[in-house]
């Protein structure tokens, strides 16, 4: 029944698309997820998991199994809009781009892609629901409204703790003012 609403029917097609888009006529792959893929969004749709870590080797569907799960999202959320963040290396920005393409059923004008932290205002980011942006992108929006400063406090070794803390006076980045219902994060460091 899952499956079902995740691909829809002709007349009302779902979130998740049944084939990849064609390419010069020739029809996509089809995508449906393996089963490591589908247990890991059964785990995490049906779970109380706040946080997790997605470690597999390259071509193994990292990519797919975090869109299955933004579709799973959907279906769960009952077609309710949501907000998605994903910070990529600047050489996968395209790569991501056509991935969401492939695999979601969602206009291409509700996902920002960019490398611009100057396109990233209120009103751009209340208007796309997928958010693609470098990983450069997204500390520059950080490092704009944050500094690297020592804590007031010191720690059980009695050193300084230094941490990110809000510049004073500076209104938070939009890009931190928005809710997100997922947050993927392509090669973290």
């Amino acid at each position: 029944q899952f499956t079902a609403a995740l691909i829809g029917k002709e007349h009302a097609p779902g979130i998740l698309r049944e084939r990849a888009r064609t390419d010069g006529g020739k029809v996509g792959r089809a995508n449906m997820p393996y089963p490591h893929q589908r247990k890991f969004v059964k785990r995490v749709v049906n779970g109380n998991t706040r946080r997790l870590m997605m470690v597999h080797a390259p071509g193994t569907g990292k990519t797919f199994t975090f869109l299955l799960h933004v579709a799973a999202r959907h279906i769960t959320r009952r077609g309710k809009r949501q907000k998605v963040l994903i910070s990529v290396p600047t050489s996968c920005l395209q790569q991501w781009h056509n991935a969401v393409l492939d695999t979601l059923n969602i206009s291409p004008k509700r996902i920002l892609v960019t490398n611009r932290a100057s396109k990233l205002t209120k009103e751009s980011i209340a208007k796309h629901d997928i958010l693609i942006l470098t990983k450069e992108t997204v500390g520059r929006a950080w490092s704009s409204c944050h500094e690297w400063a020592q804590a007031h406090h010191r720690n059980e070794r009695n050193q300084w703790v230094s941490q990110w803390d809000r510049k004073p006076g500076v209104p938070l980045h939009p890009l931190f003012a928005a809710e997100y219902t997922l947050v993927g994060i392509d090669e973290l460091h």
